[in-house]
């Protein structure tokens, strides 16, 4: 359950292979895809809340 149902926050590491981070970028630029990188991720009830 998620944090507003809870009471609850909860803060889990993400990590991104360097190499896969470029080459995700590479494909998006050949495609036309605009795309930005940065230093954080949200996902607001991304698995939690699927029960």
């Amino acid at each position: 359950m998620n944090g507003e149902l809870t009471d609850k926050y909860v803060e889990r590491e993400t990590l991104l292979d360097e190499d896969l981070r470029k080459d995700l970028i590479s494909i998006a630029v050949e495609k036309h895809i605009p795309v930005e990188t940065g230093y954080t991720l949200c996902a607001d009830d991304f698995y939690e809340g699927q029960f």
